[in-house]
């Protein structure tokens, strides 16, 4: 399970060359930087940052996500690699349990869902 998650992280994040964007707050773990939206408590980013950490998905080089928050639910932003035009089938598969994994380790059930983003955090109409 770790090495399918780890490819998907590799697959989806891709390095962020920041041009003076502002994503939000940020929190660093390693090579894996977390912004974070003022709606979201910080401990949140704390224990995304903690998850990444402990299940070993942090990169060898620099990659972004992004919490945000909605009325509803909480949203994880990860950035699809540059080289996909699509999403796997077998990775939207892998992308649905790690949501899984990460609402019942992280947000303990609360609404939350993982979004597919471009490089500046803007979700992409994925169909296949």
């Amino acid at each position: 399970m770790k090495i399918k998650v780890q490819f998907i992280i590799i697959s989806l994040l891709f390095l962020i060359v920041s041009c003076g964007t502002s994503f939000g707050k940020k929190m660093k773990f390693g090579n894996l930087e977390i912004y974070y939206s003022e709606s979201v408590p910080e401990i949140y980013a704390e224990n995304i940052g903690a998850y990444f950490l402990n299940n070993h998905l942090i990169l060898d080089k620099k990659h972004s996500i992004k919490i945000t928050s909605n009325h509803n639910s909480f949203i994880l932003k990860l950035i699809l690699n540059k080289k996909y035009k699509t999403l796997p089938l077998k990775m939207k598969s892998e992308l649905k349990a790690l949501e899984l994994d990460i609402n019942n380790s992280v947000f303990k059930d609360l609404n939350f869902n993982l979004e597919v983003c471009d490089v500046n955090f803007y979700p992409l109409n994925l169909k296949n």
